[in-house]
């Protein structure tokens, strides 16, 4: 019955005879044998609910994940790597313009962290991307214990990275439609959304107290006064010093630039990222003031790409994150077919025809006779080879 019912589960076969014509429940065995049918087309992934449980060292596990490949932005970055502390859930964000430069700041990373914190990275769990593989092995010669996660299964085995990098996305989006910035700022963007989110409510739980994952990695209440709006329009301070060799008037030059703040810089709270139009860059200012009512979109951003500058541009202009314009909803229309050709064309081919002529000969004497000349006069004309036909008994030759 169990082959009859096409293997269907036990369940269900045990209550067939309650809605069928079958008179008699039909016996299913406790002890059953493993059904190699079942296994080869019924089996289902199986994923384990139960979190693993947080280490009680810092750096004691790390996971580690690559998102990617995303448009340049104006720095030419082009990747992300999101780092996350097992046990606080502090988390870092690396960038990087290729996967190789990327690899790199992370093994800076590693060597700042064990020489701030004197701990050691003891363990690793990564998704096994290539990228990710090298480096591992180099770490692993140091005693650095890996924990890889089984192919297909990333999403879940290296969740808490997953995890994050989803939340830092969700920062991307949200900060730069806020600030009407094009989306050649994501890599900024990236980094304020990791500051964020390392002074939320969501690290270890101590005394029944969630603290924050910066605050229980540096062990300090972590301080959000020098916060402010992403992508608003600020005004920093211009050093005499910084203008070109040669520029007159310096006394009567303005002593403030209008630009984008773009966050606070890793190492210290007192130097704000700024983009600056007339730089047609991003640099560290220490002076600065905010204004957070308005949008840094809505300047003359002066977005550089190559050697163009666009002149009195908005910023909607360039990449948007807005959905591109687009047909009506519908199925496309179906290109007319190229239509066959039942008959080939009639082609003309150039055939050479050589016709032999007797000509008059020419004056002469009756002492010296002169014989008819024959001379081959040689013409080409278009023939068409389907009214063609040969005559053999015709004198002129055709070929």
């Amino acid at each position: 019955m169990y082959r009859r019912f096409g293997y269907i589960n036990h369940e269900l076969l045990r209550n067939v005879h309650k809605v069928t014509k079958i008179k008699r429940p039909i016996e299913i065995p406790s002890e059953r044998d493993v059904c190699r049918v079942c296994k080869l087309t019924r089996l289902r992934n199986r994923t384990n609910k139960t979190l693993s449980p947080w280490k009680e060292s810092i750096l004691a596990l790390v996971s580690i994940d690559v998102a990617g490949p995303f448009l340049p932005s104006l720095r030419g970055n082009r990747w992300f790597c999101q780092i996350v502390d097992n046990s606080t859930r502090k988390c870092w964000t690396l960038l990087g313009k290729t996967k190789a430069l990327l690899m790199r700041e992370l093994e800076k990373w590693r060597k700042r962290e064990e020489l701030a914190t004197s701990l050691k990275v003891l363990a690793v769990r990564s998704d096994n991307a290539a990228e990710i593989r090298e480096i591992l092995d180099e770490w692993a010669k140091e005693g650095i214990r890996e924990e890889p996660v089984v192919s297909y299964e990333g999403s879940h085995q290296n969740g808490v990275a997953e995890r994050s990098i989803q939340e830092v996305e969700k920062g991307i989006r949200s900060l730069l439609k806020d600030a009407d910035l094009p989306l050649e700022f994501w890599d900024f963007a990236a980094k304020h959304s990791t500051e964020i989110w390392n002074v939320l409510p969501h690290g270890p739980l101590v005394d029944n107290t969630r603290l924050t994952p910066a605050g229980a990695y540096d062990g300090v209440t972590p301080s959000v006064d020098h916060f402010r709006v992403f992508g608003c329009v600020c005004f920093s301070f211009i050093s005499p010093k910084s203008w070109p060799a040669g520029t007159e008037n310096l006394k009567l030059r303005d002593r403030g630039r209008e630009g984008v703040y773009l966050g606070q810089s890793d190492e210290t709270s007192n130097q704000h990222w700024v983009y600056a139009p007339d730089l047609g860059r991003a640099q560290l200012e220490k002076t600065i003031d905010f204004d957070e009512n308005r949008k840094g979109g809505e300047l003359d951003l002066k977005i550089r790409k190559g050697d163009e500058l666009y002149q009195g541009e908005g910023a909607h202009l360039f990449t948007s994150s807005a959905p591109p314009l687009r047909k009506a909803v519908g199925r496309p229309k179906k290109k007319e077919a190229v239509p066959l050709v039942e008959k080939l064309p009639c082609i003309k081919n150039n055939f050479v025809v050589e016709i032999s002529t007797k000509l008059p000969a020419e004056k002469s004497s009756p002492d010296f006779p002169s014989p008819a000349r024959e001379i081959k006069n040689t013409t080409t004309i278009d023939v068409d080879p389907s009214t063609y036909s040969y005559n053999e008994a015709n004198d002129n030759k055709v070929t």
